[in-house]
C-alpha cells in the first residue's frame, strides 16, 4: 500500500489508490496517488484526521458522537463533560502539533484538539441550522494578512477557495475567555470543521466510533 498512514492498528490507513488486479480493501481510505505522496511527506504522528458523516448522503450528518479519542498507544480517552462550566482550557495537555476546531451546531459545543488531544471545550450559541459540514482552515494572504478560507467537501463544491465572510464568523459566540485563549493559539493551518453532528456532550445514547483500534504489542 503506497504512502499508507495507519489510522488505527486495526489495519484501517491513509494509502494510495487500490491495487489492480485485487479485491479492494475494506475500510481503508484510498487516495489519488500523487496526492497521497505529497500529503506523506508533511504529516507526521499525531495529526488530526476527521472521518465524517454518511457514506451514502454525505450531506446529512449523524446523531451520535464524532469523538471516539484515541491516544498514541492506541487506548481510548474518556473525554471529560463540561458539567456546570462554562468552558475548560488546558493547552498544556498538548503543548504543540496540528490545531483543529470542531463546531457542533447539534451540540452548541466546541472541541479543540491539538495533536489529536481534547485541549479545550465551551459552550456556544451557533446561529446556523444548515444540516450540512464545511470545513475552512486559517490561511495566510499574499498581503500578509490572516484568512479564513473554505475547503470544499462533497456537496459544498461551490465553496472551495471561498474566504468566509465575517457575518457566517458573527453566527458563532463563545465566552470571551475561551475566545481569547483559542485566538492565541491560532496559525496558519489551523482547521475548523463545522456539523451538524454530536461532539458528546451527553453521558447516554448512541455511540459511534469514527475509528477502531487495539493496543499495538510493540
Amino acid at each position: 500500500m503506497y504512502y499508507q498512514q495507519r489510522l488505527t492498528w486495526g489495519g484501517v490507513a491513509l494509502h494510495a489508490g487500490g491495487l489492480p488486479g485485487y479485491p479492494e480493501s475494506h475500510g481503508c481510505i484510498h487516495l489519488p496517488y500523487t496526492f497521497s505522496q505529497q500529503l506523506f511527506t508533511i504529516t507526521t504522528l499525531g495529526a488530526t484526521v476527521v472521518v465524517e458523516g454518511n457514506a451514502v448522503n454525505h450531506i446529512t450528518t449523524t446523531d451520535a458522537s464524532l469523538l471516539a479519542p484515541m491516544d498514541a498507544k492506541g487506548q481510548q480517552v474518556t473525554f471529560e463533560h463540561l458539567d456546570n462550566a462554562q468552558f475548560r482550557w488546558q493547552p498544556e495537555l498538548a503543548p504543540t502539533g496540528p490545531l483543529t476546531i470542531i463546531i457542533s451546531k447539534k451540540d452548541q459545543r466546541i472541541v479543540v484538539l491539538r495533536n489529536g488531544i481534547e485541549i479545550g471545550r465551551s459552550v456556544a450559541q451557533v446561529n446556523d441550522n444548515d444540516e450540512g459540514s464545511h470545513v475552512i482552515t486559517l490561511s495566510k494572504g499574499a498581503d500578509g494578512k490572516l484568512r479564513w478560507i473554505y475547503i470544499g467537501l462533497p456537496g459544498h463544491d461551490e465553496d472551495k477557495g471561498r474566504a468566509v465572510d465575517e457575518a457566517i464568523l458573527n453566527r458563532v459566540r463563545m465566552p470571551r475567555q475561551f475566545y481569547d485563549d483559542v485566538h492565541a493559539e491560532l496559525k496558519p493551518g489551523t482547521t475548523v470543521l463545522v456539523t451538524m453532528s454530536s461532539v458528546g456532550t451527553q453521558t447516554t445514547g448512541e455511540k459511534l466510533t469514527i475509528l477502531d483500534a487495539v493496543s499495538p504489542t510493540q
